[in-house]
């Protein structure tokens, strides 16, 4: 019986080994395949817009936001954009698409709270930058479309061994822009900007009556734009009427000088204003320069008073095209004038002739470089 008993208990014990190394199978089966699996989930990772879109968006105070907000008001003020633009859906859209938990501030915000921060944040380290430090003003008096007067003045200074210039303002002349106001309105603005009036060295402005009596009064050395002078000049002597003025002061030779190159740019400007007013003859004139040499399409310059060397790009551009603008004036059939041989010959010497004058009007209108220097040499 004991022996029996002995091979019973060693059996039993032998089956319990048996069970335990099937349980430890089991379980290491279930670890490799739970490991499996997750290895499989590792794998499948969520997106960064997946895991943005799941978070809500900035909140005003948000340092994120605000730094947007800011960059997205320098880019419209510095490339004069609507502020409407933060209002269009497109770009909404187009903000979201980069970052989901922004939304741009609202156009009120921007033009009632941060534009004027911008500004005032602009204003005062200017003014820290001019103080004491010399400075030259140009002033310019022009009318807006809506027929409102206006006064812009611009700061020219050294700054880090660099010509900068600023606008330091462009206020609404309610009351007529007369020498007085002219005065009263650029003293203002030099008492608020801190700019006094030892530190400015120079003023200069065009030369019309109401700007010389300023210059008069001010208590600034004053100086005329030197290149309205030359477009000036210019305008003079090819006026329409300067050849009759010629004549009846018994001035035949200027008479006779004058009156061939008059009529010719008349009669350039006629044709010009044709092509500019006929959508027919502005195509016919891109084809038959695409058919004879295949450059870049041009189309002719009009001439205009207040636009500096408008004359010579007229013409210039004019005789350019002499040979296109031949070719379709004949195939419209128009009465407009002809030109001869000897008329491309003339506008050939009277670009040459002005073509100084552009050369030394551009040289003269730099803005990144002194310019007062330049007048007595360009003009010798």
């Amino acid at each position: 019986m004991r022996k029996h008993k002995s091979e019973f208990e060693k059996s039993s014990n032998n089956g319990e080994d048996c069970c335990d190394a099937d349980a430890d199978a089991n379980n290491g089966n279930q670890q490799r395949e739970n490991s499996s699996r997750k290895s499989n989930a590792v794998a499948v990772q969520p997106t960064i817009r997946s895991v943005l879109k799941r978070k809500d968006p900035y909140p005003a105070s948000h340092p994120r936001k605000m730094c947007a907000d800011e960059k997205l008001v320098k880019l419209i003020t510095a490339r004069y954009l609507p502020f409407s633009l933060v209002d269009y859906h497109e770009f909404i859209e187009y903000s979201n698409e980069l970052n989901p938990q922004y939304i741009p501030s609202n156009r009120k915000i921007f033009t009632t709270v941060m534009l004027p921060k911008m500004y005032s944040d602009m204003k005062n380290k200017l003014i820290c930058i001019l103080r004491d430090t010399h400075v030259s003003l140009t002033a310019d008096a022009w009318t807006s479309a809506a027929v409102e007067s206006f006064l812009s003045l611009t700061c020219h200074f050294i700054f880090m061994n660099e010509l900068k210039r600023v606008i330091l303002d462009t206020p609404l002349l309610k009351n007529g822009h007369s020498a007085p106001i002219l005065k009263e309105t650029i003293e203002t603005i030099l008492v608020d900007f801190g700019i006094e009036k030892r530190n400015v060295v120079s003023l200069t402005t065009d030369n019309e009556a109401t700007m010389v009596c300023l210059g008069k009064d001010i208590g600034i050395p004053w100086f005329g734009c030197y290149c309205r002078l030359i477009n000036l000049v210019m305008n003079d002597i090819f006026h329409p009427t300067s050849a009759q003025k010629a004549k009846e002061k018994s001035n035949s030779n200027v008479y006779e000088l004058l009156q061939p190159i008059i009529e010719l740019i008349q009669n350039v400007k006629k044709i010009v204003t044709f092509f500019h007013s006929s959508t027919l003859a502005a195509e016919a004139l891109k084809r038959e320069q695409s058919a004879s040499d295949g450059e870049n399409e041009l189309i002719l310059v009009q001439e205009c008073d207040t636009r500096w060397n408008s004359m010579y790009l007229m013409l210039e551009r004019f005789h350019k095209l002499s040979t296109a603008v031949a070719c379709v004036l004949i195939q419209m059939k128009t009465s407009l004038p002809t030109f001869t041989y000897a008329d491309i010959q003339l506008m050939s010497k009277v670009i040459t002739l002005l073509r100084p004058f552009k050369l030394a009007t551009d040289k003269l209108s730099g803005s990144k470089y002194v310019t007062i220097s330049m007048i007595i040499p360009t003009t010798n």
